[in-house]
């Protein structure tokens, strides 16, 4: 490519398409490379929508395949190293999907449940992520299950005060649900940082009002992962409390 064509239509593909952006980030930050069934869990998208990613990619000359045996990777290209990392910084923003995918990886020691059912005092609520933590005491006839902790993640794209109702309703109507806790985790892209500071004082006034606490994480464009870090280091002190 020219240098001109070469940045139109790098402009214009990662502009219209965040699963390009949230890919190359992956593959960026992949120390050795990524395979293409990692890249697929993380961003919580089917194999086949994720191959097309990475052919458009490989197309756009900024990725490259490792192969190690039968095993393939996928590597941003060292010439294109600095080009990747300007993209990002001008496009790259969280998807709903992609956190749901990051908050279902197997990195903690819990059960994980990905859009479930909870029966509250009268309604249904449907729920992103599930972590669950059976408590057990081993003993001479065997093992001994002593409960069951349950946190609730729900993930929004954006949050507005006409939403601040729908929380309330849903926190007090899930109490009959017997939680130890209910996390909301609301993307920038969609939510002024004000509107998340509104949210967060409401949860903080309801604290002594529930059986259960409940929390908030603002999850930034710039520290997505950070943000996902904090929701699941909350995740954990609460099913811990």
């Amino acid at each position: 490519m020219s240098g001109q064509v070469e940045e139109a239509e790098l402009y214009l593909a990662f502009k219209t398409s965040p699963l390009l952006t949230e890919t190359a980030k992956l593959i960026l930050e992949a120390k050795g490379g990524i395979s293409a069934s990692e890249i697929a869990l993380r961003l919580h998208k089917k194999a086949p929508t994720v191959h097309r990613a990475l052919q458009k990619l490989r197309s756009l000359s900024l990725v490259t395949i490792g192969r190690k045996g039968r095993n393939m990777s996928y590597m941003v290209l060292p010439s294109k190293k600095h080009t990747v990392e300007r993209i990002l910084v001008l496009f790259y923003h969280p998807t709903k999907s992609f956190v749901i995918g990051e908050l279902a990886h197997p990195s903690l020691n819990v059960s994980v449940k990905q859009n479930e059912e909870i029966k509250g005092m009268c309604f249904k609520h449907r729920i992103d992520i599930i972590y669950e933590y059976y408590e057990e005491r081993s003993s001479v006839s065997g093992h001994e299950l002593l409960g069951e902790h349950r946190v609730a993640i729900n993930v929004l794209n954006k949050f507005s005060e006409r939403d601040a109702l729908s929380v309330v309703g849903t926190l007090f109507d899930l109490q009959a649900a017997k939680l130890d806790g209910y996390l909301l985790g609301v993307i920038e892209d969609g939510t002024s940082h004000q509107s998340f500071l509104k949210l967060k004082s409401l949860l903080d006034a309801m604290e002594n009002k529930l059986d259960f606490p409940s929390d908030a994480v603002f999850i930034r464009k710039k520290a997505s992962l950070a943000g996902i870090k904090e929701i699941r280091d909350l995740a954990v002190s609460m099913l811990n409390r």
